[in-house]
């Protein structure tokens, strides 16, 4: 079969795309599925020829060829690794648009679509509930009980179980009174997110205080939602389109002048705007004003020469890469710039820091057998490197890997990087007074 590829708004000439790999094969030792599969299907290399056979009418779509399109985290390591440069992220947005084509979603399929793209990362007030469950959840005892049963639920539920928090939850972020009173070095919107703001509000509330300390009148603006990233994924093109429009009408009616992100999976999204509104005749223009001022907060930190604190922090951190951060957005050394100026602070690499956490959105809730495998790995080369903290630049990522780490035992902190230079402004403002 072959698709109309004006079905899907990234689709580009995909011949010319798919053609454009030599098949060198030097993606596949940065692919995670295939480090855990060895089975050339679930590498990069093999889902393209795969992709191009089914787009030229070759092959047929059936169960292996979903499976093994399926299987990948979308990542895009393989994207970073490629000598030719291949758009890999569109031919998995046409694989994923084709079998859509063929094999419209099962029932149970459609229910998990409804529920969680359309009634819950909509609406971060929902998201909050469930986070305030899982305080309860630690808080009163049950997950002593629960855990008890834990091996013989279904794996699933045994992920899901350790990603919830066991903090009370966050209020909601807002920017303080005290932003108006600073002589403003510019205005900053601060994009919150839908996970990040109910689950790991601490985050944003960071990002604000090191904004405003750092000059800057921050804004939050009411009306923006969740980024789409996982609709994207989950070729929910309609429903993206519409969170990205809200996202792009919210920020630009705030009159901002710098859009910042601390989320890697939510800025790489944002940064697609463009490409996925291209078609629309007033908000093709306005998508592209919008990324335009988009900024991961540690690319705007390095650009605006943020100050370093003026105390020491004697603590040994390592700093794992978010994949769309790096291999999307192509922001790798600007979180590690940040961290070494902090006073007293040992950055250590891990041995492999770019490799993926196996979290992936909710990869590891549907593909646990193959997500665990990465987790472990990822926690063996922190605790390996003998760090106090790890940090990180992305919400799925810290929930994850602190998870693993609870499971393991390993009593090594997880933290967003602005997180812990919030921390160290801190305790100078402490030290001073």
């Amino acid at each position: 079969m072959t698709l109309d590829v004006n079905a899907a708004p990234f689709m580009n000439p995909m011949d010319a795309i798919l053609h454009r790999c030599i098949h060198c094969g030097m993606c596949l030792s940065d692919c995670p599925t295939y480090h855990v599969l060895r089975f050339e299907a679930d590498s990069p290399r093999g889902r393209i020829a795969m992709t191009g056979a089914v787009h030229s009418g070759r092959i047929e779509i059936g169960p292996a060829f979903i499976e093994n399109i399926d299987r990948c985290l979308g990542c895009f390591a393989c994207i970073s690794a490629c000598p030719s440069e291949v758009n890999y992220n569109h031919i998995l947005d046409l694989a994923h648009q084709m079998i859509f084509q063929a094999q419209p979603p099962k029932r149970s399929e459609r229910l998990f679509h409804w529920l969680v793209m359309r009634q819950l990362l909509p609406h971060v007030n929902r998201l909050r509930i469930l986070a305030l469950f899982g305080s309860l959840y630690h808080t009163l005892g049950l997950s002593k009980l629960v855990r008890k049963f834990l091996p013989f639920l279904p794996k699933f539920l045994q992920t899901a179980e350790g990603l919830l928090l066991e903090k009370p939850h966050r209020p909601p972020t807002r920017a303080s009174s005290a932003s108006s009173r600073l002589k403003s070095r510019g205005r900053v919107g601060l994009f919150t997110g839908c996970i990040q703001e109910a689950f790991l509000g601490k985050v944003n509330q960071a990002t604000v205080r090191v904004l405003e300390g750092n000059g800057f009148e921050v804004v939050i603006p009411a009306g923006q939602t969740c980024c789409g990233a996982l609709h994207i994924h989950m070729s929910e093109y309609g429903l993206a389109t519409d969170l990205a429009k809200q996202n792009v009408r919210a920020f630009l009616d705030a009159g901002v002048e710098t859009i910042v992100c601390n989320a890697g999976g939510c800025g790489a999204a944002m940064k697609g705007y463009p490409e996925l509104l291209k078609n629309d005749p007033v908000f093709g223009k306005l998508a592209q004003d919008f990324c335009s001022k988009l900024r991961d907060i540690s690319e705007f930190l390095v650009e605006q020469k943020a100050r370093p604190p003026r105390i020491q922090l004697p603590v040994k951190v390592a700093y794992a890469d978010s994949c769309h951060l790096r291999n999307v957005q192509a922001v790798i050394d600007q979180p590690r710039f940040i961290l070494r100026d902090i006073p007293g602070l040992e950055l250590v690499e891990l041995a492999h820091p770019e490799r993926c956490c196996g979290s992936a959105g909710v990869y590891n809730l549907l593909h646990p057998d193959i997500s665990d495998p990465l987790l472990d790995d990822k926690v063996k080369d922190i605790q390996t490197s003998g760090v106090d903290v790890v940090l990180v630049a992305n919400p799925g990522c810290q929930l994850q890997i602190q998870a693993g780490l609870r499971r393991n035992g390993v009593p090594v902190r997880t933290l967003h990087f602005i997180e812990l230079l919030d921390e160290a402004y801190r305790m100078e403002e402490e030290n001073i007074c």
